[in-house]
């Protein structure tokens, strides 16, 4: 069974692919064709993030029982991105038909360049910055930013050409003693 929740401000489209227990944060967009499938788990994605066309966020079943992957808030994660990677911190970007395996980790601040492929078991230390085609690295000094007027042009132009998918998690400023802080989840 698939149960989505999505929070208040959050844009996900409905020609989306959405498989599992998934709680997508508020004010994140989730672009037309992308997917996101929590066969292994649910998936737990923050606030503020972009997810565009085509990207992949797989939690797969192991074997090893259900293991939650958490994605932070503020990521950009560009066309034909694939991640399987169960723990992604705040403002990461990857970029183009990057792959991160199941085993690789990212901190907070890092990019992986278009094309790049991080398998095996492995936690990237903040900003750091894996480019070239042979994966070179180094780290970056630039303070984090957010995508803020990215989010707001999305936010307010995208419902205008796309069928969305309406919020189904209560606000969090108004939360009621006596009910739970999630309505009804959307199932599909």
């Amino acid at each position: 069974m698939t149960t989505v929740k999505i929070a208040p401000g959050a844009v996900v489209y409905s020609k989306c692919d959405l498989q599992g227990d998934i709680t997508i944060g508020s004010h994140t967009i989730v672009h037309p064709g992308a997917r996101i499938i929590a066969k292994g788990g649910p998936i737990v994605i923050g606030d503020c993030n972009i997810i565009e066309e085509r990207v992949t966020i797989l939690n797969e079943e192991r074997g090893e029982g259900q293991h939650v992957m958490t994605i932070g808030s503020n990521n950009v994660f560009e066309v034909d991105a694939h991640i399987e990677a169960m723990k992604i911190g705040d403002y990461n970007v990857i970029e183009p038909k990057a792959h991160l395996g199941y085993g690789i980790e990212l901190t907070n601040g890092c990019i992986i360049s278009a094309m790049n492929r991080l398998t095996g078991k492995e936690t990237l230390p903040e900003k750091t910055v894996v480019y070239g085609s042979s994966g070179a690295r180094r780290l970056h000094t630039e303070k984090f930013t957010s995508q803020a007027l990215q989010l707001d042009f999305l936010r307010k132009m995208f419902p205008n050409y796309h069928t969305i998918l309406r919020p189904n998690k209560k606000p969090e400023s108004a939360p009621s003693a006596k009910s739970e802080s999630l309505a009804s989840p959307a199932v599909l």
